[in-house]
């Protein structure tokens, strides 16, 4: 979640331990490390995934294309600056190639410490904003408006505070003669 940044030991070990850390912590997150690195040797990404010492903490270098939330934030960019340009084709490629990088909750089955549960929000509201602008200028240019209505659905049910999905389910609806 921290890419191509230093985290601190003490970050590290916060996000291990949110409890309050065993007198062993310190030895604990080396030994966490040590196992790390001898993974990231043996895979097949060698040389692609380098865990280094720098103080004051560890610092992942990865390799280019090997970060899916990387290629998701690119794609998104595209799409906002096509959109604000109104090239509203580009912009629903872009969109949609963000949309297929997404598998499930981001983060699902790890501890949960602050720096875990922050990202995961961040990545969550990124995902949607993502969503209602793909879902949006579906809408918008008459393109698979019956999938974009149930996605609503599925969407509004999940989060039925979020005003712009109310919005969005109703201008499709109207739309498609409903």
């Amino acid at each position: 979640v921290n890419h191509h940044r230093v985290v601190s030991t003490e970050s590290l070990i916060d996000e291990l331990w949110p409890q309050g850390p065993p007198r062993t912590a310190l030895q604990a997150l080396r030994v966490y490390v040590s196992q790390l690195r001898k993974m990231l040797h043996s895979s097949s990404a060698r040389g692609r995934l380098v865990l280094m010492g720098d103080p004051p903490g560890y610092y992942l270098s990865i390799g280019e294309g090997m970060l899916d939330i990387v290629e998701f934030d690119q794609h998104r960019e595209i799409a906002s600056a096509a959109q604000e340009r109104h090239d509203d084709e580009l912009a629903l490629h872009h969109y949609q190639a963000a949309t297929k990088l997404w598998r499930s909750a981001p983060l699902a089955g790890l501890r949960e410490g602050m720096m875990i549960q922050s990202t995961a929000s961040r990545l969550e509201e990124s995902w949607m904003a993502v969503e209602e602008g793909r879902i949006a200028l579906e809408v918008r240019l008459g393109r698979r408006r019956g999938e974009a209505i149930a996605r609503l659905r599925e969407l509004v049910a999940r989060n039925p505070y979020n005003e712009r999905l109310h919005g969005l389910l109703m201008i499709a609806l109207f739309l498609s003669g409903r």
